[in-house]
């Protein structure tokens, strides 16, 4: 057998207490759903805060890869324009006193004399250095060393001794070490 149940609504709103009662419900109900709500909120935000820190890591790792990107780029320029100056032409010693007696008549200085050091493997790339001692006017050897720095061969300049030499002319010794593949 069945039981029915019946509510009769009006007798119910009829009984303050009872009325009172299924409010107060309602109102914990109500306050436990606004308290659950607000701890979702709040884990919400946090996992929001960390993964907002998570992308602006993130984000600075891409700046400073690109940034590194541009410098490889501007190394392997670099690098490529040091390989088109060291020549694989070798270091003979004869050819460098022939170079450089004519390159420094053609600045009006008489080189006096050439030494050479070792010959020093790097790698691929081997250096010979030397001293050459040029005889001329202070401008004409200063730009006997601006010319031997932007010559087509790769050469550098390691120092430079300046003295006076006979009848007013200044002498300079050159310390310049040239390379090759």
């Amino acid at each position: 057998m069945k039981k029915e149940l019946k509510i009769d609504f009006k007798q119910l709103s009829a009984d303050p207490r009872l009325l009172v009662v299924i409010i107060a419900l309602a109102c914990a109900a109500l306050i436990g759903l606004c308290v659950y709500t607000a701890n979702q909120t709040k884990a919400t935000e946090e996992e929001i805060k960390t993964q907002l820190s998570v992308f602006q890591d993130n984000k600075a790792s891409i700046e400073d890869l690109l940034r590194l990107k541009a410098q490889s780029e501007q190394y392997i320029k670099q690098n490529d324009e040091y390989e088109a100056l060291i020549t694989s032409d070798g270091l003979n010693q004869q050819d460098f006193m022939i170079f450089f007696d004519n390159f420094c008549k053609a600045y009006d200085c008489r080189m006096t004399l050439i030494e050479f050091g070792e010959l020093i493997p790097v790698g691929e790339v081997q250096s010979q250095s030397f001293t050459l001692s040029v005889e001329g006017e202070f401008e004409n050897l200063m730009a006997i060393c601006d010319g031997i720095v932007t010559q087509d061969r790769f050469y550098r300049i390691d120092g430079v001794t300046f003295t006076n030499g006979n009848n007013g002319v200044k002498v300079a010794t050159i310390n310049v070490v040239a390379f090759s593949k």
